[in-house]
């Protein structure tokens, strides 16, 4: 159904598992053309797809944006891990971050929840050896 705004129309997003992700798409429908964007967010990945057609039942817009979507999911899940594992390999040592990561005192009367932090992440519980860090 048009909002009259925009080819994606105003209501829910639908949902669905594309790959072993959660993936959310919407499409939507201008005379002349069908739209869709799909969304992975766990991957901060989206696409955006319209296509001249009629507005029928058939969702030519899906034909496009769904396959897109769904052949970069694993390509960007390969390209994240190499990332993350390089980013890995240039931690400092486990000994060294349990010095650093943790809380710390700010001062006499502070409230404890708002002590100053250090948090890594994106590293594995183990990696890190534990909470560390002091004051």
């Amino acid at each position: 159904q048009r909002d009259g705004l925009s080819a994606v129309s105003g209501g829910t997003f639908e949902s669905s598992v594309m790959r072993g992700r959660w993936a959310f798409n919407k499409l939507g429908c201008i005379g002349g053309y069908r739209s869709a964007v799909s969304l992975v967010p766990s991957l901060n990945l989206a696409v955006f797809a319209s296509v001249a057609s009629t507005c029928d039942m058939y969702g030519d817009g899906d034909a496009l944006a769904f396959p897109i979507i769904q052949s970069l999911i694993t390509p960007v899940e390969k390209a994240l891990s190499r990332r993350h594992a390089a980013a890995a390999q240039r931690l400092p040592p486990a000994h060294i971050i349990e010095t650093i990561v943790g809380a710390y005192d700010c001062g006499e009367g502070r409230e404890t929840e708002r002590a100053a932090r250090v948090v890594l992440y994106g590293v594995d519980e183990g990696a890190a050896g534990g909470a560390g860090g002091g004051g």
